[in-house]
């Protein structure tokens, strides 16, 4: 067959085949979205090592078994900033921070820097498919949210002191830090809406009041201030 021939006679499959392409890349590309992209979530922090949640009771950060008090002592805000999260108490009204040495929790109100106040929320070392640990870096080494088993902060230096008699059986050592505190925690996050409006109006009344406010949270609910104007 004479070439001229067979192109001709090919040439319409060719085009419908270019047409199909064609209208395959121009269909809308759709993704699942991801329910906790949102910049504030509300969340409660479960301990089960503990039995408790993580909250901030008398000015303490603890993660107690619950007893006879109301369950909205449990809850938190969870406040995207930057690459870091910050721990907010929405009854305290409080920020969960590094104490200066970084080796204890405290409540912070109006903390000038958030330095202290920043978290990493990450894969526990355990149990990676279910559990997250909570940890921060400082001076290049890693500072972990970790209890024990009344739900008081627990002081890695304090498990270090304790191992060093163990040198010789390392883990023996491992399995009695494990059995003495847990890093692992099970949030559960509300991930149907954003609480950025409910935190900025708890910001600017803390603004209002005359304490400053760090260019961090600015950031975060400037745009919720300027809808209010």
């Amino acid at each position: 067959m004479h070439p001229n021939v067979y192109k001709k006679h090919h040439k319409p499959h060719y085009l419908i085949l270019v047409l199909l392409c064609v209208m395959i890349l121009c269909q809308p590309v759709t993704s699942e979205p991801n329910p906790c992209n949102v910049g504030v979530r509300k969340t409660k922090i479960f301990s089960p090592f503990t039995k408790g949640y993580l909250r901030i009771e008398a000015n303490k950060v603890v993660a107690k078994e619950k007893e006879d008090f109301p369950g909205d002592r449990e809850y938190l805000y969870k406040v995207t900033v930057e690459h870091s999260i910050l721990l907010y108490h929405i009854k305290s009204g409080k920020f969960i921070c590094w104490n200066r040495n970084y080796n204890r929790l405290i409540a912070k109100r109006n903390p000038p820097t958030l330095d202290s106040c920043k978290f990493q929320e990450l894969v526990s070392h355990l149990d990676p498919n279910v559990y997250v640990r909570y940890s921060t870096i400082h001076k290049n080494k890693e500072k972990e949210i970790q209890f024990n088993r009344r739900g008081d902060f627990l002081n890695r230096c304090r498990l270090k002191k304790y191992c060093q008699g163990l040198k010789r059986d390392r883990h023996i050592c491992q399995m009695t830090c494990n059995n003495k505190m847990s890093t692992d925690f099970l949030p559960d996050d509300d991930c149907d809406s954003s609480f950025l409006s409910d935190f900025c109006g708890k910001m600017k009344l803390v603004k209002l009041r005359g304490h400053s406010i760090t260019s961090e949270i600015v950031d975060v609910c400037k745009h919720e201030w300027n809808k209010s104007h």
